[in-house]
């Protein structure tokens, strides 16, 4: 078996609680050295339809079709999936399709560190043999070809350091910045940064801010040959 995404129809999204909350169920938990028992209850109180915690109530207590990414041994991959939930979490409406594709980058960054053997946590003095340059130079071709978008894996790192506490034992990248400039709809000029690092891994990031920029060039030019005025992108 390999690393691979599976799919929840309905995730209710719990806590640990106390065995005499309203609600609880308990979760028993094997191991080689014996076993535990816990108690988890929903988020979203069933008595009073609020979440528990002081979080905004725009927050849904379950997620519907939500992407597992699971190891080569059917396990979830703890962080990876945290990291999903917390970027879910923030969305009023989360597109699931969109963190689909996300869980189906990490798969693919996984598969690769199972049959290459990289510790995904090491950084080593040598830039080369950090996971996400080797990574990188590997998917070259797919990335050119739009069959992965790597830039998850540098979101995923970050949010390992900013959120989770992981601190490498050297710098992951060298991170700079550069800005892609374009013109809105009403002909003023913006500018945005776009930051990059020597893995590579957001240059797909900036070659779609280089599309949008060509979209709006084409907008105008379209517009002026219609005598009219661009109308501004509809979201979708």
């Amino acid at each position: 078996m390999t690393a691979r995404r599976t799919t929840i129809r309905q995730l209710p999204l719990t806590e640990g609680v106390d065995r005499n909350t309203s609600g609880a169920t308990p979760v028993s938990i094997t191991t080689p050295e014996g076993g535990t028992i816990y108690h988890t209850a929903p988020l979203a109180d069933p008595a009073i339809g609020k979440l528990r915690d002081d979080r905004p109530q725009w927050i849904t207590g379950t997620f519907p079709l939500f992407p597992v990414v699971r190891l080569a041994d059917g396990a979830p991959w703890a962080e990876a999936n945290l990291w999903l939930i917390d970027m879910i979490e923030s969305k009023p409406s989360p597109n699931m399709l969109k963190f689909a594709s996300i869980a189906d980058d990490l798969v693919a960054f996984r598969r690769y560190l199972d049959n290459e053997g990289v510790d995904w946590l090491a950084f080593p003095a040598s830039k080369r043999q950090h996971p996400t340059y080797r990574y990188s130079a590997s998917i070259r071709l797919a990335v050119r070809a739009g069959e992965l978008s790597p830039g998850a894996v540098v979101r995923f790192y970050r949010w390992l350091m900013t959120e989770a506490g992981f601190r490498p034992a050297n710098a992951p990248w060298v991170e700079s910045g550069r800005f892609i400039e374009f013109r809105e709809h009403k002909g003023f000029s913006r500018a945005i940064e776009v930051k990059t690092t020597e893995a590579q891994l957001d240059e797909s990031l900036a070659r779609e801010l280089a599309v949008l920029h060509q979209v709006f060039r084409l907008r105008k030019e379209l517009a002026a040959l219609r005598g009219g005025s661009v109308l501004p992108l509809q979201p979708r």
